[in-house]
């Protein structure tokens, strides 16, 4: 609140939260992204696991035993770290996990068969941090599908070499190839492969921020104006790379070692939050580090290192100059990505003079992941900044 007060922002109170309120421009999409192609996009074939999907009711709201979701877990995911898990939530999103059975690195959530493909509504895809999996939005997911208008489409992505998707050898995992397999999720499961290309708003969480800021500079053109806009959570946006050389082998082996140790994942957690006490809890250590018991983390992970990670500080304000409508959603006690990152993002819009172009909600009482601990904060953001984009489309 103070830092929002600083710049003399007008600020509004919502829920726990602290919020910038402006009238953003948010860019109309060409005609063919809005015709109707309902009946014309291909329905995909998809693996949901050991045993067929046949609950659609919004996650957090089946009425499930902790023994019937374990037992339809999906048939790529370790048995005995998933017994191990307790928090109901994230049990019941890896219920609905699901892969594409003709490319199986692509991995994803959804709480409506229906939502994929259908390519004349708009969609919001969630995009999670660095080494982490769809599972982080565990929590903010039911909390929007609770709140979201219904002809909006909600997607949670596992990014290509993280998450739960495979991991084939000799793949690139770094940014060209995180890149290359977003626009395959968002041309298979968003689009349905129909000629429509659906609106979409992307939603980045930590590092997840920087592979969704990647993707809107470096994608082709045609796929820049299907985005309506963008959400930064925390976001690591002001990022460089190039320090990840030095790790040759075998010192990349040691350190990916490291971070897949219990011991690392457990000091990450007490950093990341700002009640530690409360929600670092060992459940939360081995969610967390699900993905990494996976087939070619290993490997997958050395390839993102060699790739040197993301180099986006140079191209940022681009987001400006292409006039991007941001929401960029702050813990205000963060210890990893900290407000003044907010300065940075926005000198960035006020030199191109757009600075209504973005909305800033500022979270106190909390750290660096909003999203796991104020999601009901975190929704009512992105809810009504949404309600107003979809107005102007």
């Amino acid at each position: 609140m103070a830092f929002g007060m600083a710049y003399g922002w007008p600020l509004l109170k919502c829920t726990g939260c602290v919020s910038r309120q402006v009238t953003a421009t948010t860019r109309r999409p060409p005609a063919h992204c809005l015709r109707d192609s309902y009946s014309s996009h291909k329905r995909l074939s998809c693996r949901h696991g050991e045993s067929e999907l046949t609950s659609t009711a919004p996650l957090g709201q089946d009425e499930l035993t902790d023994r019937t979701v374990k037992n339809t877990r999906p048939a790529f995911l370790p048995p005995e770290a998933v017994a191990a898990v307790q928090d109901k939530q994230a049990l019941q999103m890896l219920q609905r996990i699901q892969r594409l059975d003709d490319d199986e690195t692509i991995c994803f959530y959804t709480g409506d068969p229906a939502n994929i493909g259908d390519a004349s509504r708009p969609a919001l895809v969630l995009v999670h941090g660095f080494d982490s999996s769809s599972l982080e939005f565990r929590y903010l997911i039911p909390a929007l599908e609770k709140l979201l208008p219904p002809h909006l489409r909600l997607f949670a992505v596992d990014v290509l070499g993280w998450g739960f998707g495979a991991r084939p050898a000799g793949a690139d995992y770094g940014p060209n190839g995180k890149r290359a397999h977003l626009q395959r999720f968002l041309r298979r499961v968003v689009d349905g492969e129909s000629a429509t290309r659906a609106p979409v708003f992307m939603a980045g969480a930590s590092l997840g921020g920087a592979v969704v800021a990647d993707y809107f500079l470096r994608t082709p053109p045609t796929e820049q104006a299907r985005i309506q806009s963008v959400i930064f959570i925390d976001a690591q946006l002001f990022v460089d790379g190039k320090a990840f050389r030095w790790l040759v082998t075998p010192l990349d082996y040691l350190g990916l070692a490291i971070l897949r140790s219990k011991a690392l994942r457990r000091w990450a957690n007490r950093l990341a939050f700002y009640r530690p006490e409360l929600l670092a809890t060992e459940d939360a250590m081995l969610i967390g580090r699900l993905h990494c018991l996976t087939s070619g983390w290993m490997e997958a992970s050395r390839s993102f290192l060699r790739a040197n990670g993301y180099t986006l500080s140079a191209d940022l304000p681009k987001l400006a100059q292409l006039r991007l409508p941001v929401l960029a959603i702050w813990g205000a006690q963060d210890r990893i990505v900290p407000v003044d990152t907010l300065e940075r993002l926005r000198s960035l819009y006020c030199e191109q003079g757009c600075e209504s172009l973005l909305h800033v909600v500022l979270i106190p009482e909390c750290g660096h992941l909003p999203h796991l601990e104020r999601p009901e904060a975190v929704a009512v953001a992105i809810d009504g900044y949404l309600r107003r984009s979809l107005d102007m489309l």
